[in-house]
Order: structure tokens, then sequence, then C-alpha cells
């Protein structure tokens, strides 16, 4: 069954939009929603004490947005449905956003129940990236990388023996293969030094069918949730309890009542992950918007917006 939401064009009220699934509201969410106000959605971002750690952030010097992002599913880091690069002068942040249309409970697993397939739980998804942050960081002491990749040094065995890239059935785990991401030849300044540079700070969004955060001990359901395991290094212990301020939730509900959707049911489904429906306009696509410069007290100087194929991998 094909789950549309439609709506209607920000700018021009003849054309109307149809988005397909997560992929749809997210790209909804990000080029016509938080692109035009950015300070007043950063402050929905909660983290697991209920804090809201971009609340007091009044000026950004330039942000860059992400509607997919493939790092590699075969053999490197997964894909993440979006992110958020954003620069305020004295500090920047990168958040890597994961979409699910259901509650948490249902698209969390555990790892050593679920290996062979881990990385399509929700937890196992942020693990996933998570990890490749972990080799970006790492990438840094690498004169000249041609991967982002992990290594035998870093990477903690109970990852290894969750994940299906290191499982090799009545065989020992190759030291040769590690998940891995390759960096096309001239663009190793533009994507280490551009969005991920050595002070960066990462985040991790969630967007989510719950009522209340996932992460937060506050939830109803909090017993049957299983959060990431974060293990910084090799032989460390997990440390979510220490950093999972870095992981926030945004509710569902916050887009999809913006979009007032109406829902379509087809038996049939479209070749691609959301498209696009429309009319009165020709060659409409979120990225071609130009936005103002905003000049007054909530100030945003420059916005880049990038789709898949513009990636810099």
């Amino acid at each position: 069954m094909l789950e549309l939401y439609n709506t209607v064009h920000p700018y021009n009220t003849k054309i109307n939009i149809a988005y397909y699934s997560e992929s749809g509201w997210l790209s909804f969410f990000l080029n016509f929603l938080f692109s035009i106000s950015p300070f007043e959605y950063l402050c929905f971002f909660e983290d697991p004490q209920r804090n809201h750690p971009f609340l007091s952030i009044s000026k950004i010097n330039e942000i860059s947005i992400f509607n997919q992002m493939d790092l590699d599913e075969k053999s490197g880091f997964g894909s993440v449905d979006g992110a958020i690069y954003f620069d305020i002068g004295s500090e920047n942040y990168f958040i890597f956003i994961h979409t699910i249309n259901n509650k948490y409970k249902e698209a969390c697993s555990i790892p050593e129940k679920n290996r062979l397939a881990f990385n399509k739980t929700i937890n196992g998804r942020i693990e996933l990236t998570y990890r490749f942050c972990l080799s970006v960081k790492n990438t840094f002491h690498k004169k000249n990388p041609k991967f982002i990749n992990e290594t035998s040094k870093y990477l903690h065995e109970s990852y290894i023996k969750t994940d299906k890239f290191y499982i090799i059935p009545h065989k020992k785990m190759d030291k040769m293969k590690f998940r891995r991401i390759r960096i096309k030849e001239g663009r190793e300044e533009v994507f280490i030094g551009r969005f991920f540079r050595e002070d960066t700070k990462f985040y991790f969004l969630i967007i989510t069918d719950d009522k209340n955060n996932p992460f937060s001990p506050e939830h109803p359901d909090f017993s049957e949730h299983y959060t990431p395991r974060i293990y910084p290094e090799k032989g460390s212990e997990d440390l979510w309890e220490v950093v999972k301020d870095k992981f926030l939730w945004l509710p569902k509900s916050i887009i999809i009542n913006l979009m007032m959707p109406g829902m379509v049911s087809h038996n049939y489904s479209f070749p691609s992950k959301f498209c696009y429906s429309y009319s009165g306009i020709k060659d409409f696509s979120p990225e071609k918007i130009a936005f103002e410069t905003r000049e007054d007290n909530l100030s945003i100087s420059k916005y880049n917006f990038s789709r898949l194929d513009l990636w810099p991998l």
C-alpha cells in the first residue's frame, strides 16, 4: 500500500505536491519548513533529558540541507534520510536524521537477536551512523585520505559480533575487511574540510510517531526501547549515559500537522523514494528555490541545498 501525503506548495497555491512516506515528509520539512524558520524548529529538537540544546541560538552564518545521504549501503555505513549542517561562527554542527512512520518500540530490536539485519532497525541505523562519525574523526589523522573507514584499532568487539558485514559463518574475521566509504578523487578537501571538521559537533536526530521522547525514561514504553550502543573505541564501556545528550528527537506530528495531509492509497508503488506532483510550473525542485538573507535579530547569511547526486563523496 502506497502512502501519500498531499499538501499545497508553500509559495504557489496552484501547485499540489504529493510526498511518499518518510522520505517525502522529511523532504517537505527540510526544504519548506526548516529552511524558512530554522530557529523555530531547532528549538523543538529534544534530548533524553528533555532539554533543547539549540534553544539559545540566535544567529546562523550558514546552513546546508541534505535531503538524502548515501554512505554506501553495501560496504559502507548505510544511508541517512536527511541531514543539516549549520555554522554559528564559534561552533559548527552536523545533525544526521533518521525517520520512521511508526513508534520507536516498533522499529527497534535487540542487536544480538537481529544481527543479520541490525542496520534495518532504528537503533542499528543510528549506531551505524555513529560509527561513521567515529571513522570521520579518525580520518583527520590521515594525510590525503582516500577512504573513511573503520579500523581494528578502534572498532569495538560488540559492533563486530552483531554486524552482518563482519559475520562470516564458520570463518574468522577478515582483518583486511572493514566498513568504508570512498572519497572521490579531488573531493577530499571539500568533504573533510567543508562539512566535517575536527571541531564539528555531531548530533543524531530521530523523528518518530511517538507522543513522548523515546530516549527519555519518562516515556511509558521506555522499558521496551533499545537505545543505540555507544562504544567510542575498542575495549570501552557503553557510554550511552555519558553522551546521550547528542541524540535528539522530534515528533512526526509537528511536520504532518503543518502539511495538512490528505491520505491517498494506491495499489501500486512509485519507482523512487518520494515524488512531487505539481501543476502550473515546470522543472520544480526544492534545491532551486532561493531564500533571502534575513537581517532581523534571528539572521542567516547563506543557504545551501543538496540532493543525493550532489553529495561530495
